[in-house]
């Protein structure tokens, strides 16, 4: 399936696959049996809406490569568009409720049949995995699956920093019946949450309104005998200055009044800094960089591995935007930082893991002191070199040492 984004509201929908046949020449090999619209999403722009196509293998991968349409006036961008969809009546895969055309329903709590988790007499007793149960049932050779756990059980994670969640036509984002988790999250009037923390329900968090923002989403998270706050971000590739959606600007805002307040802060920054891995410094990585110094954030991304990869046009595209930023010491107590290439495989933003380890302030011995081992301290990126160089030298030439053959290099 492909999805077209951005498409004029004036336009309708059912002319779509012959305007695109009939405009984009790289297509001339295709009738409508090769490009069918499937339905139609919103967009974020309430004067443009997304369609969704059902396509041929070949009309595919030619529409992938291309990128971008021919709609009319417009050049709009296409993709691939592969959902992952769970039907909250029969519990099975591949479509919603609103086009389910099962006849039977299906309990998402006791995974019986003939009722749903709304009406179910058992929800005071633990709840079943219907999918589980299920394949136990239709191999009874093999019952080796256990259906007495969430879909969150198994998972060592206790909280998740989101970007850009899925929201649907909702203007914030929402967990499925049954989770057991808590989600926190501060939408505006006029922005969708577009970022929220989700955590299972022994964390224990307390939101910061005051703090937060639909691209901030800030609480206080009580770690044994101390506090910390952690802070779910994302910003904009390109904010616009009359949107007054200035998150770096309410980022720093946190850091200020939290001088002495240890903080994690993660999420989706959309900036380059050779810092943390990037080929090159752009304009944004500049900002989060003095962003970091100015309120004493540590960058606590290792390696080398992107942390979004999409194909455009045809090309691969891949880089390292999402971050992670620790006051010190918590910095020194993340461990296990890295890249999860398989936590969640339908999302163009790969999911990072890392652990916080916690010891309480009174029992460390002298091997477990924190040691600042980061050298992300002063801002080099306006350093002038062959000056320091130069001035090094110069001063090594009148200073008294046993080795004067040694010389600085930058």
């Amino acid at each position: 399936m492909a999805i077209i984004k951005g498409i004029s509201n004036h336009i309708v929908a059912e002319d779509l696959t012959s305007i695109i046949l009939g405009q984009n020449p790289e297509l001339g090999e295709f009738d409508n049996t090769h490009l069918q619209l499937k339905f139609k999403r919103n967009n974020r722009n309430p004067s443009l809406y997304n369609a969704v196509f059902v396509t041929s293998p070949n009309a595919f991968r030619i529409l992938t490569a291309m990128g971008r349409v021919r709609i009319e006036y417009q050049r709009v961008h296409v993709g691939e568009h592969s959902p992952f969809l769970q039907c909250h009546s029969c519990l099975q895969f591949g479509h919603t409720q609103k086009r389910c055309t099962n006849p039977l329903k299906r309990c998402a709590h006791c995974a019986n049949e003939g009722h749903t988790h709304t009406d179910c007499p058992t929800k005071e007793q633990p709840a079943t995995c219907h999918n589980c149960t299920a394949h136990n049932t239709r191999f009874t050779t093999n019952k080796q699956h256990p259906t007495n756990h969430k879909a969150t059980s198994i998972t060592p994670h206790s909280i998740a920093l989101v970007s850009e969640p899925y929201i649907g036509n909702r203007r914030e984002a929402k967990l499925n019946y049954g989770t057991g988790l808590q989600l926190l999250q501060f939408p505006g009037d006029s922005l969708p949450t577009r970022a929220c923390i989700i955590a299972k329900q022994h964390v224990r968090l307390l939101g910061l309104p005051e703090f937060s923002s639909p691209d901030l989403c800030v609480v206080r998270a009580q770690i044994g005998h101390s506090q910390l706050l952690i802070a779910s971000i994302y910003i904009e590739p390109k904010i616009n200055a009359h949107s007054g959606n200035d998150t770096l600007a309410r980022a720093e805002h946190l850091l200020q009044h939290h001088m002495h307040t240890q903080c994690v802060l993660g999420g989706d920054f959309n900036g380059w800094n050779t810092l943390w891995g990037s080929a090159y410094t752009n304009a944004r990585g500049r900002e989060v960089e003095e962003l970091a110094h100015a309120g004493g954030l540590y960058v606590c991304n290792t390696g080398s591995t992107p942390t979004f990869e999409c194909v455009t046009h045809g090309r691969m595209r891949s880089s390292i935007i999402d971050l992670t930023l620790a006051s010190y010491p918590t910095c020194d107590s993340i461990t296990d930082w890295k890249v999860n290439l398989d936590a969640c495989p339908s999302s163009q933003h790969n999911a990072v893991d890392y652990t916080i380890t916690h010891n309480h302030p009174h029992s460390h011995t002298h091997t477990e002191q924190h040691t600042n081992t980061s050298t992300f301290r002063y801002k080099s990126h306006r350093a002038h070199w062959p000056s320091f160089e130069s001035s090094s030298n110069a001063h090594l030439l009148h200073t008294h040492t046993r080795h004067p053959d040694r010389h600085a290099q930058s």
